[in-house]
């Protein structure tokens, strides 16, 4: 027997039903019944009652939509589909009276048509909560009243204490601008301002889009502290387009713009490219450009210098005793080489080649075979216009 369990006094049921075609071996839903189906015949009881009268039987309009049957002795029904896979299932609609009934259950049958199953369907009719006891106690109205009230007044509590905490909390969404901070990597937060006091650590990459400006509160304490990682920088700064990647000033008094300072290694390491305005004390590796003063000992100057203020003998007696007088230059013997075809020649390669195409040579028809100081080796070979009447020749690759 088919179940279900509504509320007693419930409305407007609208309840479906499964009906099994008697002739089929595989439980099949019988399909085509209708309201007024020969044979089909309907009757309830309830608990405590007795068999009602036969039921007349009435059509449904609309599936789904409740339509009250004409009188207590009626029952609306309709198939609802006869297509799979719903062959089999009916619609019914019950009287108000019939879910009022006493009891505490109600049967309602169905059977008489051709092939059709009987079918039954029992509605478990509840009755509304009667709470006579909490936990082994007898309550009374006042008692449920009471206990309600201080769950109540607990409840209110509780809020209004989360209530005060929360408050405080921004109301825009996490993240956002002015919103709580969140954490993750895909987390994306914005700050109009914010003050950070003590000691933090930050772990990837922070961009500050305005630009950052730091004051130290502290005599003679650093306005900033970095230290790099490895071959990593200390400080990377890029500039903008027509802007400059660092901007140190001095202090007002004695304060140093920059000051460089290592255990082992070295201060600044790398180029430095434009004008450098003030003067550098140290030693300068090598400096590539116009230089208007230097105190101290330069190593090497590329480039040509304008003018040298205070040089004197002794300046460069250090220098020039390194390098070679002219009667050096002129007896020193050069070692031999030949530049290849359209490469610019050194003075000694220049001066080879001048002197075996000049002086050792070879003819064999438009073929000119000029030799090493050997005699024998070729140093360059060069074709003529003509093996006759030449009038033009040039060196072969």
């Amino acid at each position: 027997m088919a179940k279900l369990s509504r509320k007693r006094g419930i409305q407007s049921q609208i309840l479906h039903v499964f009906i099994q075609d008697s002739s089929s071996t595989v439980g099949a839903g019988l399909t085509g019944l209708l309201f007024s189906s020969a044979g089909l015949a309907c009757k309830y009881i309830n608990a405590g009652g007795t068999l009602s009268g036969a039921i007349t039987l009435e059509d449904i309009t609309t599936l789904g939509t409740y339509q009250a049957p004409t009188l207590n002795t009626n029952i609306r029904f309709k198939e609802v589909n006869s297509a799979s896979p719903s062959q089999g299932v009916y619609e019914i609609h019950v009287h108000n009276d019939w879910m009022n009934l006493t009891g505490g259950s109600l049967v309602i049958m169905l059977a008489g048509a051709t092939n059709m199953a009987q079918f039954r369907l029992e509605i478990d009719l509840q009755a509304d909560v009667n709470m006579t006891h909490v936990a082994g106690t007898t309550q009374t109205a006042g008692d449920l009243a009471t206990m309600i009230t201080v769950v109540d007044d607990f409840v209110d509590t509780e809020v209004t204490a989360i209530k005060t905490k929360t408050d405080f909390l921004p109301s825009v969404t996490a993240g956002a601008a002015g919103g709580l901070m969140i954490a993750g990597s895909n987390a994306a937060t914005t700050f109009a301002t914010l003050t950070v006091t003590g000691a933090t650590t930050f772990t990837g990459n922070v961009a500050y889009q305005a630009g950052i400006t730091i004051t130290q509160s502290t005599l003679n304490g650093h306005g900033i502290s970095t230290t790099g990682n490895g071959t990593g920088a200390g400080i990377y700064t890029v500039g903008g387009a027509t802007g400059i990647g660092m901007n140190a000033i001095g202090g007002a008094t004695s304060g140093d713009g920059i000051k460089a300072q290592v255990t082992s290694g070295i201060p600044i390491n790398g180029n430095i490219t434009g004008n450098v305005t003030g003067n550098l004390s140290g030693s300068v590796g090598s400096v590539t450009g116009a230089v208007d003063s230097v105190t101290g000992a330069v190593g090497s100057v590329t480039g040509a210098v304008g003018s040298v203020t205070g040089l004197t003998a002794s300046n460069l007696d250090a220098a020039i005793t390194t390098r070679a007088t002219p009667a050096q230059v002129l007896t020193t013997t050069l070692t031999e080489s030949y530049a290849a075809d359209g490469v610019v020649p050194t003075l000694a390669q220049l001066l080879f080649m001048l002197w075996s195409a000049l002086a050792q040579f070879s003819i064999s028809g438009t073929t000119i075979t000029s030799q090493k100081l050997d005699g024998t080796t070729a140093a360059m070979t060069f074709t003529l216009n003509d093996g006759t009447n030449p009038t033009s020749r040039n060196r072969d690759p």
